[in-house]
């Protein structure tokens, strides 16, 4: 009779236990779960896109070119074959909750989520995809830990960078106006300080105008020092932080 009542606590436990395990993969874990219930997977000759069903646009089935230009222009390659996934801004937001974001994201090692709802506003979800990739780029050759650090106290190098390399994308605004921007919060790309485009610095300044504020940034430092020379600064800083 304890036999019975010990096997039957052990069984309910462990199914207990499955159901928490499928419950996460399907929402805070989706990324690196090996199940996707209710997409469909496309396999294209470098990458792989999800879709929930939807018939799928033209577009993402010529993003070939793209990549190999996107490895072009940070002079690396892509370790694992990278995967899209396109879903309503509902699951995005289940999917990636930390990230308090609803409109494209790239994750370590090699998923880029794109809401439905950002991709129909920008009408081309091609730049918004290799902006993601351009980060997983970065999260692949030198890893998460150091791009974490990255992220954390010089957000402007990987995210200006990406908009470098999406020719200005999301291109909100134009110089003027982001000197204006500057001006007020008294960033100054030539001064000769650690501070610049600091949390402090950037405190009240809104996600989408310091991607721009970043972009303009990298903008001159190429402009001043050369691609070359500011491809080999942000791989240095890169590996640096890889110690």
């Amino acid at each position: 009779m304890k036999r019975n009542k010990k096997i039957i606590i052990i069984t309910s436990g462990l199914l207990f236990l499955l159901i928490i395990i499928f419950v996460l993969s399907q929402t805070v874990l989706f990324t690196w779960s090996p199940l996707r219930i209710g997409y469909n997977r496309l396999e294209f000759e470098k990458y792989d896109v999800y879709t929930d069903g939807s018939a799928l646009e033209s577009v993402y089935c010529n993003l070939g070119e793209m990549m190999i230009q996107n490895e072009r222009e940070h002079g690396l390659k892509f370790t694992q074959r990278p995967e899209i996934i396109v879903c309503d801004v509902e699951k995005f937001r289940l999917y990636i909750p930390w990230l308090n974001c609803n409109s494209s994201a790239g994750i370590w090692p090699r998923t880029v989520y794109l809401s439905k709802t950002h991709a129909d506003r920008f009408k081309n979800p091609v730049m918004a995809i290799k902006h993601e990739l351009s980060h997983i780029l970065l999260l692949q050759n030198y890893g998460e830990p150091a791009c974490a650090t990255i992220w954390k106290h010089n957000e402007w190098l990987p995210e200006g960078l990406a908009v470098y390399v999406t020719m200005g994308y999301p291109g909100y605004l134009s110089k003027q106006e982001v000197l204006s921007i500057m001006n007020k919060n008294g960033i100054d790309y030539r001064a000769n300080s650690g501070d610049i485009l600091s949390g402090r610095s950037m405190r009240n300044v809104s996600i989408s105008k310091r991607y721009n504020i970043y972009y303009y940034y990298v903008s001159y430092l190429t402009e001043m020092y050369g691609r070359d020379t500011f491809s080999s600064f942000y791989m240095i800083v890169l590996t640096d932080r890889m110690r």
